[in-house]
């Protein structure tokens, strides 16, 4: 089975119910990774590779302008409702063009 395959509807559904579970904890560390990008650079692109259903983008979109990519349709479908902002593509990251 190719990795795009595996990466489907099922494969998130499957994880929902353990990322639900988490998804409070993991908001502080999401901050973290912002607060720590801050440090090396304080505004501009932000491009997150395997961006999945779009949580640390939401998060980030607040202070960068926000790309990302994933090779899953259904991942992107879902970052698309959970950001305003980010710019996402489906695809291998060696597919991806930096949109303006």
């Amino acid at each position: 089975m190719k990795m795009k395959e595996e990466y489907d509807k099922m494969y998130f559904e499957k994880t929902a119910e353990d990322v639900g579970l988490i998804l409070k904890e993991r908001r502080p560390l999401w901050r973290r990774w912002v607060k720590i990008i801050h440090k090396y650079k304080e505004a501009g692109k932000l491009l997150d590779v395997g961006c999945g259903p779009g949580f640390f983008l939401a998060y980030a979109e607040r202070h960068y302008d926000a790309h990302g990519i994933d090779i899953s349709e259904y991942a992107v479908r879902e970052a698309k409702q959970r950001t305003q902002t980010a710019k996402l593509s489906v695809g291998d990251v060696t597919d991806f063009r930096l949109q303006e």
